[in-house]
């Protein structure tokens, strides 16, 4: 039987459609499976993941333990130098990646730390992007960048925030309240460190006051170094942290922080690449800005006038771990 007419190039063009279908099928599947994906790391699971959890933690202070505690805060301000790259997640809670935070909030950060009071703090995101800078020459602290700043909460002008967003940085006089200030203002997704080493490396906190209980778990390799595994419990248990310190320097190679609120939320640091008093030239603590870049400025808060005995409070709203809005009305 002869094919009917147009029949050839019907069947053609058909093929090329389903062609095309598949394409766009196995492209979409490529996507998501690229999106769902992390970066190449140096992660590694632990047999102790499953020590903390969702219940309150009730264990007793080990003096042992505190000692191990102790010599991580004893090792930062020991060195002369300390340069280290940390991987870390998004927080998680049961559900996986918490609500308002996107996949692409996944990545690491670079820092080189050297006395007195120096040091350089890139953020990477997963792509290997460095997207924030924070800079100290001991004077002054430096803030830019590279590729834009994301949207902060004193942005509340979007023309402004539009104008203002690439080619800008910060400068300050040296101050590690300003810093840590900075640190959650301006970093935005980038960092948001468990630990702060640049006031450990400098001897301006000891968090030791602030544990409620501390107890050893065990031992473990942690990329192929032998950690002493402990637990410490903050705030009655509402905060807790699993951290793997090594046996040869004392300074992390993993913490998990478990925080206990209107639901279970986790977040792993995974250190590596830590180097302890070796050279670091002082060019890394120096940065000048280039001539077209713009020095902008956080504007104070506005806040409201305190209410008077007996006067109403307004009407107000805020944003509660689980992303929910939460509002309080008199």
């Amino acid at each position: 039987m002869k094919p009917r007419a147009g029949s050839t190039s019907e069947g053609i063009a058909l093929s090329k459609l389903f062609g095309i279908s598949i394409s766009a099928v196995i492209a979409i599947f490529a996507f998501v499976y690229w999106l769902n994906t992390p970066v190449p790391s140096k992660y590694q699971e632990s047999i102790y993941d499953d020590v903390i959890g969702e219940s309150f933690p009730n264990f007793v202070d080990e003096v042992e333990a505190r000692n191990l505690y102790g010599k991580m805060f004893d090792a930062f301000p020991l060195s002369s130098t300390l340069s280290f790259s940390v991987e870390f997640s998004p927080i998680l809670n049961d559900k996986g990646i918490l609500k308002g935070v996107t996949y692409a909030n996944v990545g690491s950060y670079r820092i080189w730390m050297k006395k007195p009071m120096q040091f350089r703090w890139e953020a990477v995101d997963r792509k290997g992007n460095v997207q924030t800078v924070f800079i100290s020459n001991g004077d002054s602290i430096y803030v830019y960048w590279p590729q834009g700043r994301g949207r902060m909460p004193v942005d509340q002008n979007n023309e402004i925030y539009k104008s203002t967003r690439h080619n800008v940085f910060f400068k300050e006089n040296f101050s590690m309240s300003k810093l840590q200030m900075w640190l959650g203002t301006l970093s935005s997704d980038h960092i948001r460190p468990i630990l702060f080493p640049p006031v450990h490396f400098n001897g301006l906190r000891n968090p030791m006051q602030y544990a409620k209980a501390i107890r050893i778990v065990g031992e473990e390799k942690m990329n192929g170094e032998l950690c002493d595994v402990i637990e410490v419990s903050f705030l009655f248990g509402q905060r807790s942290h699993l951290l793997w310190l090594s046996k040869i320097d004392h300074l992390p190679r993993r913490i998990k922080q478990v925080s206990r609120v209107c639901e279970y939320l986790t977040t792993y640091e995974t250190w590596h690449d830590v180097h302890q008093n070796e050279d670091i030239p002082d060019r890394m603590f120096e940065w000048n800005p280039p001539a077209d870049w713009t020095e902008i400025h956080i504007p104070s808060p506005s806040l409201p006038p305190l209410l008077q005995s007996g006067e109403d409070a307004p009407d107000s709203s805020l944003m509660y771990t689980n992303g929910e809005l939460i509002r309080l009305k008199s």
